[in-house]
C-alpha cells in the first residue's frame, strides 16, 4: 500500500467517524476532535488549500459546539501555521495573535500551548524579514519550552527556525556591511578627486 493510498484510507476512517457524529444540535465536541484530524491528515499529505478549509471549518464547528478559547486556540494556530507555510505570514501573524489572545483569556500566556503560537510567530517575522524579531519571539517559546517540556526533541521547532533566523540576520548584517563598504569607497574616492584637483592647481614651490 502506498503512502498516498494510506492517507485515503486515514481520511475515510475520519469521514465516517464523522458520520457517526451526524445529528446533534449543537454539534458533539468529539466532531470538532474528528475534522481536526482530516485537517492533519491533509497536512501530512501537503494539501494545504485542503488542510487549511478544514481547520477553518473545525474553528466553525467548535464554536458551534460551544468551545471554550483554550480549545479554540490550537485551530487557530493550525490555520496560523497552513498560512504560514502558503507564504502568507501577514495572514499567519494575524491568526496567531488570535491565538495568542484566546490563550491570555483562558490558560494565560506562561502555559505550555503559548509555545507553538510563538514558533509561528518567530517564523512569520523571519519570512517577512525581520530576523531579530523572529529571535526575540523564540526567546518567549524556548522560555516556556525549558520550563514545562523538557524532552529535547520537543524543542526542534524553535531550533530550525532560530538557525535560519540568525543566518537571516547574519545575511542582512552582511548587505550592510557591504553597502556601508560601498558609501566610504565612493565617499574616498570623491575625497581623493578633491585632492587631486587642488595638487593640480597648487604646484610645488
Amino acid at each position: 500500500m502506498t503512502q498516498e493510498h494510506r492517507y485515503d484510507d486515514a481520511i475515510a476512517d475520519a469521514t465516517h467517524a464523522r458520520s457517526l457524529l451526524a445529528g446533534y444540535d449543537p454539534p458533539h465536541y468529539d466532531e470538532v476532535h474528528v475534522v481536526q484530524v482530516l485537517a492533519n491528515i491533509e497536512e501530512a499529505r501537503g494539501d494545504l488549500v485542503a488542510a487549511g478549509d478544514r481547520y477553518g471549518e473545525a474553528i466553525d464547528v467548535a464554536r458551534r459546539a460551544g468551545a471554550d478559547l483554550q480549545r479554540l486556540a490550537p485551530l487557530l494556530h493550525g490555520l496560523a501555521e497552513t498560512a504560514r507555510r502558503r507564504g502568507r505570514p501577514l495572514e499567519a501573524q494575524a491568526l496567531e495573535l488570535r491565538a495568542l489572545a484566546a490563550i491570555a483569556s483562558s490558560a494565560g500566556l506562561d502555559h505550555p500551548i503559548a509555545a507553538a503560537s510563538w514558533v509561528t510567530l518567530a517564523a512569520a517575522s523571519l519570512d517577512l524579514g525581520r530576523p531579530d524579531d523572529a529571535l526575540d519571539l523564540l526567546e518567549r517559546a524556548d522560555a516556556l519550552h525549558h520550563e514545562y517540556v523538557p524532552v529535547e526533541h520537543d524543542r526542534v521547532a524553535i531550533e530550525i527556525v532560530r538557525a535560519d533566523a540568525r543566518w537571516a540576520r547574519r545575511e542582512q548584517l552582511l548587505a550592510r556591511a557591504s553597502v556601508l563598504a560601498w558609501r566610504e569607497s565612493v565617499v574616498a574616492a570623491d575625497e581623493r578627486a578633491r585632492i587631486d584637483d587642488w595638487l593640480v592647481g597648487h604646484p610645488p614651490d
